[in-house]
């Protein structure tokens, strides 16, 4: 009987414990929530990564499934993906280092919408047509983008809210995701179509990171108040500089 009324209040206390547990991640939901609409600037730099991680997913998985439209050996087609996949893993860091993040960002986008436009261009090297080329370094500069859009976003994000603004980013790319093999019947509708499509969307993300920060050698922000008055202090030298050159 002892043991009974042990195990009964061992249980009751283990209740209690999961229903505070459950009652103090509402209650940190529900900051999170009103921080988010609290301070605007770090909701509109979110929903700008987020864009940029619908089309950049977009267009990745799209060549993912679809290189086979793209040329007439299926296997040779991928192996150039790979190839470039791999040279894009290579040589990523460099633009970060002397771009920095957000016109690294500008620079990936731009390149793979002028490349999907050339591909339109009808030439044949033999090996390889320009088709394929400048599709494989749009898909390169596309997942240049990818793979750079979650550092972009970890560094921007303030250390109270990384996660959860990891965790909507990944949302997006996963919208993206599920759209991306679409475009496999794309390219059965029309190959020229899907890459202007593609040449668009790159060009649109391109200007999207105008409006953000950069964020190399920049400190971390620790709360989202930083974050909005990192945006305050930036308006207010744009307006000292305008000021200044005015005067002068």
């Amino acid at each position: 009987a002892v043991v009974s009324t042990q195990s009964t209040g061992d249980n009751i206390q283990l209740e209690k414990n999961t229903g505070q547990a459950e009652d103090d991640t509402k209650t940190s939901q529900l900051e999170v929530l009103k921080e988010f609409l609290e301070y605007r600037e770090m909701t509109i730099q979110l929903a700008a990564l987020m864009i940029m991680g619908v089309i950049v997913a977009f267009i990745y998985y799209g060549f993912a499934f679809g290189w086979g439209k793209l040329g007439s050996d299926l296997y040779l087609s991928y192996f150039y993906a790979g190839l470039g996949d791999l040279l894009t893993i290579i040589l990523q860091p460099v633009p970060h280092m002397y771009l920095g993040r957000r016109k690294s960002m500008i620079v990936y986008f731009l390149v793979a919408g002028c490349t999907f436009l050339v591909a339109l261009i009808p030439l044949d090297f033999g090996f390889i047509t320009l088709e394929q080329l400048s599709c494989l370094v749009g898909s390169m500069f596309s997942s240049a983008a990818f793979f750079s859009l979650f550092l972009y976003t970890s560094e921007l994000a303030p250390d109270a809210q990384r996660g959860k603004m990891l965790g909507f980013l990944s949302i997006a790319c996963r919208v993206g995701a599920l759209l991306g093999p679409q475009a496999n019947l794309m390219f059965e509708w029309s190959k020229q179509g899907t890459l202007v499509i593609f040449a668009v969307l790159a060009v649109l993300a391109s200007l999207v990171p105008i409006r953000l920060p950069e964020s190399r050698d920049a400190k971390t922000p620790a709360t989202a108040a930083e974050v909005q008055e990192r945006r305050l202090e930036r308006k207010r030298n744009l307006r000292l500089s305008a000021l200044e050159d005015e005067l002068s």
